[in-house]
């Protein structure tokens, strides 16, 4: 939401200096310079009004946003990768092919210990938590 945001203030700044440029070279009137303004700042009024309602943590059809269950995942995974890795694992696979399915199946999911290890030596066999694409 922030890159969608910056993206459009970007946008109405550059058209802001356009339309100040056509104005400095008489190429438009004051009167369709200010238009052009009011109507660029509308623009961006109803964009951080959509992008509001959006992130508006009352509107939620579950409810308030509660960040501890996040927390308490990240903290037994030990880091943010290892917690999508595991998503990731968890979600199937879907390609064009009908075999993937049966390869996805067989791969098996990672433990939080086992991904996070324990600081053991022996740590260093255990299978990475990075993702595999099937082909």
């Amino acid at each position: 939401m922030t890159y969608k945001l910056l993206d459009i203030i970007q946008t109405i700044n550059v058209l802001t200096r356009q339309a100040h440029q056509l104005w400095l070279y008489g190429q438009i009137s004051q009167q369709v310079h200010d238009r052009i303004i009011l109507q660029l700042l509308s623009s961006l009024r109803v964009a951080m009004d959509n992008i509001t309602k959006i992130l508006n943590a009352e509107n939620r059809v579950n409810g308030k946003y509660d960040a501890l269950p996040f927390i308490q995942n990240i903290k037994r995974f030990k880091s943010v990768e290892l917690y999508i890795a595991s998503l990731e694992t968890k979600a199937p696979v879907q390609s064009g092919h009908s075999d993937s399915s049966a390869d996805a199946g067989s791969e098996p999911t990672l433990k939080p210990e086992a991904a996070a290890g324990t600081g053991k030596p022996s740590d260093k066999t255990q299978p990475s938590a990075t993702p595999v694409s099937v082909q």
